[in-house]
């Protein structure tokens, strides 16, 4: 049982651990066919370590289960036109014992692909998920031997992080884990440069449908390939049709759009391949230098916000959002001991 996943960068095979993580792989499956991940956003890159993604809302606090996305539509107002709340349903998640637990020795692996719990909170399981860029990718550290839990409190232990087996991938004949290790990132550790999940193809699935699949299908404009067409030879797992959504972004996605990546935005913010000035085409010189005004300037207004919003905490400033007439030159506060 496997998926493809389209990405900016290219494409990955996913092979689910069916196994180990039935319920999780079932998840991820349905997931799939009612088109959860198309154009959302790899929102957190740890260059050489890790990516996260399968966010909606792309900022790491979205996403659910397949329970709670045939909840949240079969409550939805179709004439509303904002998204379904999944946060209404009390099946969003899935529990931590859902799926097999990676043991320290088998997360120094890149490739792996692993079931998320939202913020380290048990028993919530939903869509995210993250990829092991490297084989040295620190979640092992985080991660108590036998041993180690043998002796830590039932308190302690029920807190720590917990890794759950969803797959690992198998096809990566684009580059694509070596691409993600090499984007800019700002301080939060999403990409300068938007790379998105165009689509996740279900190659196989043999699971059953969950009860309310057919009508959430029908309400996010899913429908099934016909016979003649370029994805018949994946009809078996649901391939998208031309009738599928196909929207560029999530209608969930709660982040600023930053501009899309592709190759010329990777090798920029790599050094462009630490080429020298003499050996650099001018065309692609012009393009890096565009690429990196606009990601330094992205990156000095987040740090201007930043400082506003601590100044505000700090009482200097009235508030974060307020600015000074452009009659004047610049504004201070006196010390008052001074």
């Amino acid at each position: 049982m496997s998926v493809l996943l389209e990405t900016t960068f290219g494409d990955l095979t996913v092979d689910l651990d069916v196994d180990g993580s039935p319920a999780l792989a079932r998840n991820l499956l349905k997931l799939a066919a009612a088109r959860l991940y198309t154009g959302t956003l790899v929102y957190n890159v740890v260059p050489g370590k890790y990516c996260q993604l399968g966010d909606p809302k792309g900022d790491g606090t979205g996403g659910c289960s397949i329970h709670g996305l045939i909840d949240a539509y079969r409550n939805h107002d179709g004439a509303s036109s904002k998204p379904p709340d999944v946060t209404a349903s009390r099946r969003r998640f899935l529990s931590s014992s859902s799926g097999r637990e990676l043991r320290p020795s088998e997360l120094g692996r890149r490739g792996l692909v692993v079931a998320m719990e939202m913020g380290g909170v048990a028993d919530t399981v939903g869509s995210q998920f993250l990829i092991t860029l490297g084989d040295d990718n620190g979640l092992s550290d985080t991660v108590p031997d036998e041993l180690t839990a043998a002796m830590m409190d039932p308190g302690e232990l029920a807190s720590r992080p917990r890794y759950l087996s969803l797959g690992r991938v198998v096809e990566d004949g684009d580059g694509v884990l070596d691409k993600l290790s090499r984007v800019y990132c700002d301080d939060d550790g999403r990409p300068f440069a938007d790379v998105r999940v165009g689509r996740c193809l279900v190659v196989h699935d043999p699971y059953d449908d969950p009860d309310g699949m057919d009508g959430l299908l029908a309400k996010r404009g899913v429908a099934e390939a016909p016979a003649n067409s370029e994805y018949a030879d994946l009809a078996e797992g649901r391939p998208v049709p031309p009738s599928s959504p196909s929207y560029g972004r999530p209608p969930e996605e709660a982040v600023p759009v930053r501009i899309a990546a592709d190759e010329s935005t990777l090798f920029a913010t790599a050094g462009w391949d630490d080429a020298g000035d003499e050996d650099e085409d001018p065309a692609e010189r012009a393009r890096r230098l565009e690429i990196e005004a606009r990601r330094e300037e992205e990156h000095r207004k987040r740090q201007d916000t930043s400082r506003a919003v601590m100044l505000e905490m700090l009482g200097d400033r009235p508030d974060a959002e307020v600015e000074a007439p452009d009659d004047v030159l610049f504004v201070c506060k006196l010390n008052p001991l001074t």
